[in-house]
């Protein structure tokens, strides 16, 4: 892999190129699945890229890692599912604190040649202090390795074994109070 620029910059949906998402998607299949469909994982980035107060953070040229999020509105299915679940393990009043004014951090990925140099935390770290919502909400698989490292961020699991339209593999919500 050519030796990245470490320097992180911040884009709005309106910057995004063909070449941007290409680069995003090869980054997700070596963080999560090689065999992933790039082009299918680059068309579903660039629909992200249509939620309301769509912002990103990329470190590196080239791409080493990304992070993405959007304002949660009521209608999007993720927010919906997310939703049900909370208000089932939490109430009705505490799951719509949760989402009444929330980043759904979408996307947070990191090349695995360069994990666990603090790449990740400082992507997040900085789109948490772009963003202007009152909480960040976030779902990850239940099994992942990413737990400990959203705890030790500030975040607390809100449901476990949510099970996402689609796809069989339960994930775990998070959440993270913003101000």
């Amino acid at each position: 892999m050519d030796e990245p620029n470490p320097a992180h910059y911040r884009i709005e949906a309106a910057e995004l190129s063909e070449h941007l998402l290409g680069e995003l998607a090869r980054v997700y299949g070596a963080a999560n699945d090689p065999n992933d469909d790039r082009t299918r994982r680059a068309m579903l980035f660039a629909q992200h890229a249509n939620e309301p107060q769509w912002q990103a953070i990329i470190a590196g040229s080239p791409v080493v890692g990304f992070a993405y999020g959007f304002h949660c509105v009521p209608g999007q299915w993720w927010r919906e599912t997310v939703y049900e679940q909370l208000r089932a393990r939490l109430g009705r009043r505490r799951a719509k604190r949760w989402l009444a004014d929330t980043c759904c951090l979408a996307e947070l990925h990191v090349h695995p040649a360069w994990q666990r140099g603090g790449i990740g935390q400082a992507l997040l770290t900085e789109l948490s202090e772009w963003r202007t919502e009152r909480t960040m909400v976030l779902s990850t698989p239940d099994r992942g390795s990413a737990h400990g490292f959203y705890r030790r961020l500030g975040f607390v699991e809100l449901a476990g074994s949510v099970q996402f339209p689609g796809n069989a593999s339960p994930y775990t919500v998070f959440g993270k109070s913003e101000r």
